[in-house]
């Protein structure tokens, strides 16, 4: 059975565009365990219900890895508890597919460079801030006065 997850980190972001992708991809509606928590919580618990619900010869489809979890540990220790288990995963937008030998490599490889690539964006983002700070200017919200 092909079973989704679809996972949102922001309220501005929407779930409609990996839904329907998950869809096109066969999952059925009923069948995708939708997310809306915040990209650096690790406590995801339509991801647990997931994974409680998957069963051996399922496949877990999402829209892209960065979906599912954020650091690569995270991600190793799902691709070792679907291996366990006996279910594939299938990545969208990265073109994954764990039931293969490559894509598992590669699997273990692009978790890597997800990680990578928001460790840069934090970089930037922190970067640009003490630059705005230095310039006198100041983040955040307005304060009452």
């Amino acid at each position: 059975m092909k079973l989704g997850y679809a996972g949102v980190s922001t309220e501005e972001q929407s779930l409609q565009l990996q839904k329907d992708l998950l869809i096109k991809e066969g999952v059925e509606s009923e069948y995708i365990f939708e997310e809306e928590v915040t990209g650096t919580k690790t406590e995801r618990p339509k991801l647990k219900e997931l994974l409680v619900y998957a069963r051996k010869g399922d496949q877990i489809v999402v829209y892209k890895l960065d979906r599912l979890s954020r650091s690569t540990k995270h991600l190793i220790e799902l691709s070792e508890e679907f291996e366990k288990k006996d279910i594939e995963l299938i990545s969208i937008q990265d073109k994954l597919d764990t039931t293969t030998a490559i894509g598992k490599a590669m699997f273990k490889m692009l978790a890597a460079l997800s990680e990578m690539e928001r460790d840069i964006i934090l970089e930037r983002t922190i970067a640009g801030l003490s630059s705005a700070r230095a310039r006198g200017r100041r983040g955040g919200r307005p304060r009452d006065e």
